[in-house]
């Protein structure tokens, strides 16, 4: 009887479980949405790129710096030093647009100086960082240049070389 109990308080647990994990799963799911994987990393910064233009901005830099691994372990963090010039306008615009946009966007260390009147309007040349972030994919280990190798192909590769060294 004693058993019959303790089984039924580990169904009623079970259950809870479950709806804990789709609670969870839930989460995940809108979170990874926010973060991209490396391969869709290009494709937002394009878009950033693109909504500059969009905006009336003119690109003068856009310089992708060294992706480095947060303290976490668990995402990449992915600047960029961004100059442009336009009118202050076209910036508000510009950070509004990538204030929308699905995916994390920050935008640090601005910097607006230089105004100069040309063309009818006043052109202020801004500086900035764009940092997006990426999923760290498990199995994957960072190269110089960025790029990721899977380990498992790696290991397979000088153990061919090994082989061919015999």
């Amino acid at each position: 009887n004693q058993k019959i109990n303790t089984n039924e308080v580990k169904l009623r647990r079970l259950e809870e479980l479950k709806v804990e994990n789709m609670q969870l799963q839930s989460q995940l799911a809108m979170l990874q949405a926010q973060l991209p994987m490396e391969q869709e990393v290009s494709s937002l910064l394009k878009q950033v790129s693109d909504l500059s233009i969009e905006s009336g901005l003119e690109v003068k830099l856009w310089k992708p710096g060294a992706r480095k691994k947060d303290s976490s372990g668990m995402y990449l963090e992915i600047p960029v030093d961004v100059e442009v010039s336009g009118g202050y306008h076209s910036l508000a615009s510009f950070f509004d647009r990538i204030s929308k946009l699905p995916r994390i966007v920050n935008i640090t260390n601005l910097n607006m100086d230089g105004a100069k009147v040309s063309g009818g309007g006043i052109s202020i040349q801004n500086k900035f960082v764009a940092t997006t972030f990426s999923a760290v994919i498990e199995g994957t280990e960072e190269l110089p240049d960025s790029k990721k190798v899977n380990k498992k192909d790696k290991d397979k590769e000088k153990a061919k070389e090994s082989m061919e060294a015999q």
